[in-house]
């Protein structure tokens, strides 16, 4: 396995942990799925989110692990929300982010 599909393999993991959950599969549809709806840089920032939505300080606290300035987040976050790929919310004027179910059929 190459560095890039181990980190949509950690996606997936991931996303699966979420509540709704997102297995994997032996076709490995869900790694192929993945790739469609996010570039590398995005998928990093999907594994920095939970189910609930969170601000980017929340979102930052875990981003320091990887090296990510608070602004790098914001960015990618902000560009992948507006595709849609994740939730986005202002609550009292402040950005928050969550990861979205998604559901793979084998």
């Amino acid at each position: 396995m190459n560095a890039e599909d181990e980190l949509y393999r950690d996606l997936q993991i991931h996303l699966d942990k979420q509540t709704i959950g997102f297995p994997s599969t032996e076709s490995e549809s869900d790694i192929r799925l993945l790739k469609q709806l996010f570039p590398p840089d995005e998928a990093e920032m999907a594994m920095l989110l939970t189910y609930k939505f969170e601000d980017l300080e929340q979102i930052h606290k875990r981003g320091k692990k990887i090296g990510k300035s608070l602004e790098e987040i914001e960015q990618v976050l902000d560009k992948t929300a507006k595709q849609g790929i994740i939730g986005y919310s202002e609550k009292n004027g402040i950005k928050q982010y969550k990861n979205i179910p998604y559901m793979v059929v084998a």
